[in-house]
């Protein structure tokens, strides 16, 4: 059964929390990875994602 290509290859849920800021801080410095962060606050998704300066 053929597969369809996916937008991201890894999704950080969570991404407001402790573990979750340090994976996505880690998943940053990747090249030729697609990824994304989820969580329940857009306003804190924000936060970290300036905090560790990833792209929006």
């Amino acid at each position: 059964m053929p597969t369809t290509p996916r937008e991201f290859d890894i999704i950080v849920y969570g991404a407001t929390g402790y573990t979750g800021r340090l994976v996505a801080e880690y998943l940053k410095g990747k090249t030729g990875l697609k990824w994304a962060m989820a969580g329940r606050s857009l306003s804190k998704l924000e936060e970290v994602r300036d905090l560790i300066g990833a792209a929006a």
